[in-house]
């Protein structure tokens, strides 16, 4: 027996506003590339790349030093990134040696950045796969989205995202 016209106009009444409350309750997002390495997306393989849960209903400001952040890329609002927060308002940090800063090549050297109100530095794990705050400076708090909180996907990582600094990138926050 074929479904009714009923059925077929509850499923288009239904269907978008269902979809919505799933993305609305349960916000996962996929993790791209490797500038996150080795804490997501330990491997490079395209079919293993870490699918992670992400908690969008953080404010601004109660990020901590530390956590791994969804944010818009300030170079491309069409991309999302994934990075750790370095520096919060009110910081020194001295920008990666190797990668230079926003304001100098890689050749000068780094000079202190002083991360203003409303704005944060971010950067990835992995600083010579990342494109981060090294290279476009501070970012808006309001470009964050919310924070990454436990990898899903696949089952060999599931667990919690660690909100720690990585030691070598600690001592560069003044």
């Amino acid at each position: 027996m074929a479904p009714s016209p009923v059925f077929w106009r509850r499923a288009l009444l239904l269907t978008p506003p269902a979809a919505y409350l799933f993305a609305s309750l349960f916000p996962f997002g996929r993790v791209d590339g490797r500038s996150m390495q080795p804490h997501l997306n330990p491997n490079t393989n395209q079919l293993t790349r870490d699918v992670v849960f992400v908690n969008y209903w953080k404010r601004p400001t109660d990020y901590q030093h530390g956590d791994v952040v969804n944010l818009i890329a300030p170079h491309n609002p069409h991309l999302l990134l994934t990075k750790r927060i370095i520096g919060l308002p009110g910081d020194l940090i001295l920008p990666n040696p190797s990668t230079g800063s926003p304001m100098h090549g890689p050749s000068d050297p780094p000079h202190p950045i002083f991360i203003p109100k409303g704005h944060c530095w971010v950067e990835g794990d992995e600083s010579f796969h990342s494109t981060d705050s090294n290279q476009f400076g501070p970012i808006p708090l309001g470009l964050v989205q919310g924070q990454v909180q436990y990898v899903v996907w696949p089952p060999a990582n599931f667990g919690p995202v660690r909100s720690d600094i990585p030691p070598w990138k600690r001592k560069r926050v003044l």
